[in-house]
């Protein structure tokens, strides 16, 4: 379990590397690509992926979007669940720059399977889940609080 938990902390490391950096080429080399039928729900997109050339297409248009972008990963749970299969979860923490306007950040959840690839394991089911929105309000509203109240 050590040892996978390692494995997996790892390619989220790379993972977030090509992030900051924008590398879409670097993160499509951690999904594999021998699935048929890939799945990519993003936080923001209406509709989730199903296929490599949209989740590409959806890479693509963030990075025309987004100046600057960093992703971090934290609480990674992971246990194979088949040989060769992991389920994973992490807590996500994004920030994005895009124009001129001030920088923007958020938290999602993250659930994900990956499968073991001779280069390694990689990416084929992707999940963020947000918090509700009133919940994500309500946080809000409590950081906003003056202090000493």
């Amino acid at each position: 379990m050590a040892e996978l938990r390692e494995e997996l902390a790892l390619l989220l490391d790379t993972w977030q590397t090509y992030w900051r950096t924008k590398n879409f080429d670097g993160l499509a080399e951690l999904w594999d690509q021998d699935e048929p039928e890939p799945l990519y729900v993003a936080e923001e997109a209406i509709e989730p992926m199903h296929s490599h050339a949209a989740i590409r297409a959806y890479w693509a248009e963030t990075a025309k979007a987004i100046d600057r972008i960093q992703v971090i990963a934290s609480d990674l749970r992971a246990r194979e669940i088949a040989p060769g299969l992991a389920l994973v979860f992490f807590r996500l923490h994004w920030d994005a720059a895009i124009g001129a306007r001030p920088p923007i950040g958020g938290d999602v959840r993250v659930s994900a399977v990956l499968r073991r690839k001779p280069e390694g394991w990689r990416f084929f089911h992707y999940l963020e889940g947000p918090l509700a929105m009133l919940t994500q309000v309500r946080q809000f509203a409590e950081r906003n609080v003056t202090p000493g109240f």
